[in-house]
């Protein structure tokens, strides 16, 4: 039994080691210091993700880094400066010069090239060319193609439309970071060669690179579970303190339906599955259960319900439309554009092991003309082929026609998990 004075001395210790906050305010600073904690960990965690994304993506390394500097330019702005490449329309010439150079610096410094000067321009000669007889008037942006010169110029009425600023960021950027390393591609057309199809590439991934960065910085979910680029409180409070207030960030939703296969239904869906489908089109996925009853009546019939569905759903401008279907939930998906008169055309359709047959047709008018349409298959499935097309089958059962079809070595049962989807689809995504 300790003594008087060990008694006091322990207490003593354990007051001196002992921090115990006895002002409220100092427990909620405490509390909050620690979601900022788990917000950190868990924004880290997601840039983790897409950096090793662009790595499974990329054949070589100077690819990878080249990726990862416009990730990184990006991440360099602020709400206010997000929402200005998001939104040119809302803001002024000297706004998107500002965030063009910044850009531009941030990347080049990264590539470890010299950085371009951005110019505007409103009006241009018509066929006005180069010294190498390229047209200019017809290009949303360029870049001096002589190392040295380190301009590049952005028409100004066209870098107001929404994705065109941001992707021509990434082509431009592009461009110079060739240019800087004396590759001279001075094609009149500007998508022939090998360069040519890199830059166009850099922008679609530098656009996709500004839906994230906006997602770190205040996405919202709205009451349909669907994502739209909504500020966030820290971002209000950023811009009430800066100079200017800007206009609410628009809407850049989409709409995404996953239809699963035969025999199955919503319950047994891997939900591993949405949220890796979701992943990709950077929101969460509305499932469209069915019976899974073996029968072209019902696969008719639920093909109708969601064209019903879909039909009722009022799409925004901009929003795009995302159906992806395993095994004859791809076939219910072609029923779908059977019975579907909406006006909003499907911007990416992908199935996975789905059984081609005469009996199943696709309406490829209710495709939009820049559509992904992927049909993932494996020669070895024989769930696909021949069980699932007995009698009608369509070709070899497997492929389609005018479609991306993408062999994998999947098992059909394993074509409907998370991994299957990462493995096969994503990389098709994140390549840009």
């Amino acid at each position: 039994m300790a003594s008087g004075l060990q008694a006091r001395l322990m207490q003593r210790n354990l007051n001196m080691n002992l921090s115990i906050p006895t002002d409220i305010e100092e427990v909620k600073q405490e509390i909050e210091d620690v979601k900022d904690i788990y917000s950190n960990t868990k924004l880290a965690t997601s840039r983790t993700k897409d950096a090793v994304g662009d790595l499974a993506s990329s054949r070589s390394l100077d690819q990878y880094q080249d990726k990862t500097a416009f990730r990184e330019s990006l991440s360099q702005m602020d709400a206010e400066e997000l929402d200005i490449i998001a939104n040119p329309q809302n803001h002024s010439i000297e706004d998107r010069q500002y965030v063009a150079d910044k850009f531009n610096e941030t990347y080049t410094n990264i590539r470890g090239v010299d950085s371009a000067e951005s110019n505007f321009y409103e009006n241009l000669e018509p066929n006005s060319t180069d010294s190498n007889g390229i047209r200019k008037d017809k290009a949303t942006a360029f870049t001096d193609g002589n190392p040295g010169k380190d301009d590049t110029y952005y028409d100004a009425k066209k870098t107001q439309k929404q994705g065109e600023f941001v992707h021509a960021l990434g082509h431009e950027g592009k461009r110079q970071d060739q240019i800087e390393k004396g590759i001279k591609n001075n094609t009149p057309d500007g998508v022939s060669t090998v360069h040519d199809k890199a830059a166009y590439a850099a922008g679609k991934h530098t656009s996709k690179a500004l839906e994230r960065e906006m997602l770190y910085k205040g996405v919202k979910v709205n009451k349909e579970g669907r994502n739209s680029f909504a500020r966030s409180p820290q971002d209000k409070a950023v811009l009430a303190s800066g100079k200017s207030k800007t206009k609410d960030v628009q809407d850049a939703q989409t709409y995404t339906v996953y239809v699963h296969g035969t025999w199955s239904n919503k319950e047994s869906t891997d939900p591993k599955l949405l949220d890796a489908i979701g992943n990709t089109f950077n929101e969460e996925v509305e499932q469209h259960g069915w019976s899974g009853r073996n029968s072209k009546e019902e696969r008719d019939l639920v093909g109708k319900k969601l064209a019903e569905k879909v039909s009722s759903h009022k799409f925004k401008e901009g929003e795009k439309l995302n159906v992806v279907g395993h095994s004859h939930g791809g076939n219910v998906i072609k029923e779908f554009t059977q019975a579907y008169d909406g006006d909003k055309k499907i911007d990416n359709m992908v199935i996975l092991g789905t059984p081609q047959r005469t009996d199943h047709t696709l309406d490829r008018s209710d495709l939009d003309s820049d559509a992904n349409l992927i049909n993932v298959f494996n020669s070895r499935d024989y769930v696909q082929s021949p069980m699932g097309t007995f009698g009608k089958k369509k070709g070899n059962g497997r492929t389609l026609d005018g479609a991306k079809n993408l062999h994998t070595n999947i098992k059909h049962t394993d074509l409907d998990t998370s991994n299957g989807w990462n493995s096969s689809v994503n990389p098709l995504f994140i390549s840009d």
